[in-house]
């Protein structure tokens, strides 16, 4: 689908040089694909849930460099939303693997939400009283992905690594 390519061209660079318009270009490109898909019948439920992923990276993505409050939250809720629907197609798929990717994602956009809310309270991350679970829910996650020899598993440990900094203590 070109314009789901056109999306990801937005993505490729090195993660230094993706500028925010980058994310909001690739976000709106990846927004058209999923209306399409979602209005043809035949379209199988494993492309709308990597569809959904992308949209819930990129919605997390600008949740980071979104310099309000409002609009970081927004852009976390948003992703939450994407990151649920990528859950509930996985399901649809009957893969066991893809359905633990999808959990692990939700669990990393709960931590991001946690920073966010923290944030919005003007409270540190690790004193929120949401934070624990979060990281225990994301650690959970980690570990179900362990089970998939297949998988790379190094990958999810550098991104649990990388959410659950944001609600540690530095």
């Amino acid at each position: 689908m070109a314009i789901f390519n056109l999306g990801n061209t937005h993505l490729k660079l090195p993660p230094d040089r993706i500028a925010r318009h980058d994310l909001v270009k690739a976000h709106q490109n990846f927004a058209k694909a999923l209306n399409y898909l979602k209005n043809d019948p035949s379209t199988p439920p494993k492309q709308v849930s990597r569809l959904c992923q992308k949209l819930m990276e990129t919605s997390i993505r600008l949740s980071m460099t979104a310099r309000e409050s409002a609009a970081r939250k927004q852009h976390a809720d948003q992703g939450r939303e994407y990151a649920k629907t990528a859950l509930e197609n996985a399901r649809k798929c009957e893969d066991e693997c893809m359905v633990a990717q999808a959990e692990f994602m939700l669990a990393c956009v709960g931590a991001w939400k946690v920073y966010v809310a923290a944030r919005m309270s003007r409270v540190e991350p690790s004193s929120h009283p949401k934070r624990e679970g979060a990281e225990v829910l994301l650690e959970q996650r980690l570990e179900e992905l362990r089970r998939f020899p297949h998988l790379d598993v190094e990958v999810y440990e550098a991104q649990a690594r990388k959410y659950l900094g944001y609600l540690r203590p530095r």
